[in-house]
């Protein structure tokens, strides 16, 4: 017997997209340049703001601080053996980051967090000069 006509049904589309801006930016030195960052976010909708390069020490750590807009809060890693360096996640309070453990023997600066209750990690490495 012949089959009949085939049904085609339209494609389901979600009825709300989202997304997640995300940027990274090689700062050269954070020291004040707070208020340019918390523009950047704001201006750009950012979620996560990824920084290399901070140059901050743990006496500095007021400049990342103030670089968050509110809702925001931050994870940090300075350089461990000279000056300079560092890297830093400026990213929304609503998502929930973890800093994870790194291997110190790695040649490159590396800043590791999993999203808290999400199978999702996120690595920011920056290989110094």
């Amino acid at each position: 017997a012949p089959l009949g006509p085939l049904q085609n049904s339209p494609p389901t589309i979600p009825s709300r997209s989202t997304s997640l801006s995300i940027a990274l930016l090689n700062i050269r030195s954070q020291k004040y340049k707070d208020h340019h960052i918390h523009d950047i976010i704001t201006s750009h909708n950012l979620y996560i703001l990824f920084l290399t390069e901070t140059w901050l020490t743990d006496s500095d750590l007021a400049y990342l601080s103030s670089s968050c807009p509110p809702n925001y809060t931050y994870l940090y890693q300075h350089r461990p053996t000279r000056r300079g360096g560092g890297l830093a996640i400026i990213h929304r309070s609503t998502i929930p980051l973890l800093q994870s453990p790194i291997d110190a023997a790695l040649p490159l600066e590396t800043l590791v967090c999993k999203l808290k209750n999400i199978d999702i990690t996120l690595c920011l490495c920056y290989l110094p000069p």
